[in-house]
């Protein structure tokens, strides 16, 4: 019943805050001869035909080593600031209908 509603609340608030869930760790990693820290989060996609899916994303938050390097403190704040634009609602409409269903 719950999946119905939150189905339904998607399709007709497609405009508003779709959840965002993370890793809780920020993780370096050395690619290319390249260190860069990162994190990993899910989140909820609308289809077309109603589904939604819950892909799996990566986001590169900038350099560990070398010029411009950033602490991991530093890392995990920039990680809570992309983290919290994602969370925002577009509207107050849209973030009371989400906190109803977060409930």
């Amino acid at each position: 019943m719950l999946i119905g509603l939150r189905q339904s609340y998607y399709q007709y608030f497609d405009s508003a805050r779709q959840l965002v869930r993370a890793d809780p760790s920020v993780i370096e990693r050395k690619d290319r001869s390249q260190h860069y820290w990162y994190f990993r989060y899910r989140e909820d996609e609308l289809l077309p035909d109603g589904r939604i899916i819950v892909p799996r994303k990566f986001h590169t938050i900038g350099p560990s080593r070398g010029e411009g390097a950033l602490t991991k403190k530093q890392a995990e704040v920039e990680r809570d600031k992309f983290l919290l634009e994602k969370n925002v609602a577009s509207s107050r409409c849209a973030a009371a209908v989400t906190a109803l269903f977060e409930r």
